[in-house]
């Protein structure tokens, strides 16, 4: 089982809300790009996600890291994902697995700078993402440059049904039923979330960009400018979220957590932010 959990950004840029919440206006909000780390108590740190690595947004090439910087992206070099590993205690070498809700570029930018590990992420997605010529890989938000050198550490799974189709479709990835995947389609073509078991009965899901703000769950806002511009499938994504609104009616007790939150962002800007410890 796991029994700690994590959160840290490696950099964020301020945008309106309306980028990220309809109706949300002009008052400027956090746009993270968060990693999420848990510690299982046989496996040891568990890394979802791999956001930027110590070159930043210039992985992306001069013009476009140009372009983010002029827009606001803030980053700096210990916010890579490597120092806030190491911030929590733990040396890079550590991590024998990191679990991908998709591999847009600002969930493989890390990845290259971690040595060791096995990269999970769902067939669908790794098959889409390798096939992608550059300038579509740019249009829709990939840099395969990220991972096309690691795919001798890339495991791929078949994603379950779509949680829209099945609530209880799952995908068992330990069989001490620790860890499990969840079909949330829409962002991208093969993007998934991820059930985490803790000690104490506890259970939390991880949805990636299946929503950019809890609060489209919680709350039932609805997407931005920005969640409609990079869904891979607007109709899907929405579908998607509607379904995660109906599990967190019925699982109130669920922690959910995601890849964008600016709420909890502002709460790790001075470095990682305990969830369960």
């Amino acid at each position: 089982m796991f029994d700690k959990l994590w959160t840290f950004h490696c950099g964020y840029m301020r945008v309106p809300r309306g980028f990220i919440l309809d109706g949300g206006g002009f008052e400027r909000i956090l746009l993270p790009f968060m990693g999420t780390l848990a510690h299982h108590t046989e496996r040891g740190p568990v890394l979802f996600d791999a956001p930027f690595g110590h070159e930043g947004p210039s992985s992306l090439g001069r013009v476009v890291a140009g372009v983010l910087e002029t827009l606001g992206l803030e980053f700096r070099a210990e916010w890579a994902v490597v120092p806030r590993i190491e911030a929590l205690g733990f040396r890079p070498s550590e991590i024998d697995h990191v679990f991908m809700t998709h591999l847009h570029v600002d969930h493989t930018g890390g990845m290259k700078s971690l040595a060791e590990p096995t990269f999970h992420v769902s067939r669908e997605e790794w098959a889409y993402a390798r096939q992608l010529g550059s300038i579509r890989a740019a249009a829709e938000g990939y840099t395969p440059d990220d991972y096309r050198s690691l795919e001798e550490r890339i495991e791929p799974f078949e994603a379950p049904d779509p949680l829209a189709d099945d609530a209880e479709a799952r995908h068992e990835i330990w069989d001490d039923g620790s860890l499990r995947a969840i079909g949330l389609p829409g962002h991208t073509s093969g993007h998934v979330g991820y059930e985490l078991q803790f000690e104490g009965d506890r259970t939390v899901w991880h949805v990636g960009d299946a929503a950019f703000a809890l609060t489209q769950i919680t709350e039932r806002d609805d997407f931005g400018y920005q969640p409609e511009m990079f869904a891979h499938d607007l109709s899907t994504a929405e579908r998607t979220l509607e379904a995660l609104r109906r599990y967190a009616d019925d699982h109130p007790e669920t922690m959910l957590i995601n890849a964008h939150d600016h709420e909890r962002a502002e709460r790790a800007m001075d470095g990682p932010l305990a969830l369960i410890e």
